[in-house]
């Protein structure tokens, strides 16, 4: 399979965790804990990095709603990923979420400060899940720091902090990874955590 230009934002161990064959059709669920916090960005990302580095492309869903991925020669095939986005605040607005709600994996997408981890951490409830907090708008703690707040939380969490973009504050659709690469990295380095939990 030929590679795009952007072969160049993917590590040798990110090919390899991408590259991981899949046992059964995995659903992944990317969730926000407020209105603003990235939740449509981070599952456009995965999204991308699903659809750019694996052989064949994620379908997507909003609201629950998945749709057909195509298979080789445009035939229909079921999606060997699909991304739901159930939007910002779905997971304060169900407060938490099921763990039988057919979730592979949880995304969970909140700020990327304590309190934001905390929202995060409240949500899930005792479900492992990859966070993805997003530096949007005022202070943000360092990446870093925020793994360390996580691991105080006793939780089975990969923390990949999405930082702050001007391209991406601009809003509208998402530029390219030529104009801004660095949230493309950050969205390879989620797919890479949501395939070592699928």
């Amino acid at each position: 399979m030929s590679r795009p230009a952007t072969v160049r934002l993917l590590t040798p161990a990110a090919a390899a965790w991408l590259a991981t064959p899949l046992r059964e059709a995995t659903r992944v669920v990317v969730v926000g804990v407020a209105g603003g916090v990235g939740t449509t960005t981070v599952a456009e990302l995965l999204r991308w990095a699903f659809a750019t580095y694996r052989d064949g492309p994620a379908a997507t869903g909003r609201g629950g709603a998945a749709a057909a991925s195509l298979g080789g020669a445009g035939h229909p095939r079921a999606a060997e990923l699909t991304v739901h986005d159930l939007g910002p605040n779905a997971a304060t607005l169900h407060s938490g979420i099921s763990s039988d709600d057919g979730a592979r994996v949880l995304v969970v997408v909140c700020g990327a400060h304590r309190h934001g981890l905390a929202a995060a951490r409240e949500a899930a409830g005792e479900r492992p899940a990859v966070v993805v907090p997003v530096a949007v708008a005022g202070r943000a703690e360092p990446g870093p720091r925020l793994v360390a707040h996580a691991a105080g939380f006793a939780w089975d969490a990969a923390v990949v902090p999405l930082g702050r973009s001007r391209a991406l504050a601009a809003g509208g659709a998402l530029p390219t990874p030529a104009l801004a690469p660095g949230p493309y990295r950050s969205g390879i380095a989620i797919a890479v955590e949501v395939i070592r939990r699928a």
